[in-house]
């Protein structure tokens, strides 16, 4: 009987450390570094510009479901949208009425269908 129990354990002990060297084996490391283009480049026009500036790179736009710019622009600090039927529509920062605020698409002035800067961002 002793010999039998010293022979499971024997083999319970064999089969152990063969699964703890199987499992060792397959273990392996993968490490990733990478950067986004966008961001930097984002980052580096806000701090060249000499005005306060706030740059959205393309790659965060495309991280959240909005489906207008208004609404984009809701996610940055400081910025307020205002509503029209149920989507963003005027946007006013810091509290600045919209017609002293001015609105550029690729360093293009956006120009405004009414009197004043208003500009529509719903569509």
């Amino acid at each position: 009987m002793y010999k039998k129990l010293l022979s499971v354990l024997a083999l319970l002990s064999i089969s152990n450390s063969f699964i703890a060297q199987e499992s060792e084996d397959s273990v392996e490391e993968v490490v990733t570094v990478g950067t986004k283009a966008s961001l930097i480049s984002a980052i580096d026009k806000q701090r060249n510009s000499n005005l306060i500036v706030s740059v959205v790179d393309s790659d965060a736009l495309g991280d959240f479901p909005d489906t207008t710019a208004a609404e984009a622009i809701r996610r940055l600090s400081g910025i307020t949208v205002e509503n029209d039927q149920g989507e963003g529509r005027y946007v006013n920062i810091r509290g600045i009425s919209g017609d002293l605020n001015s609105i550029s698409v690729n360093g293009a002035l956006v120009p405004a269908p009414e009197g004043g800067r208003t500009v529509m961002l719903d569509g």
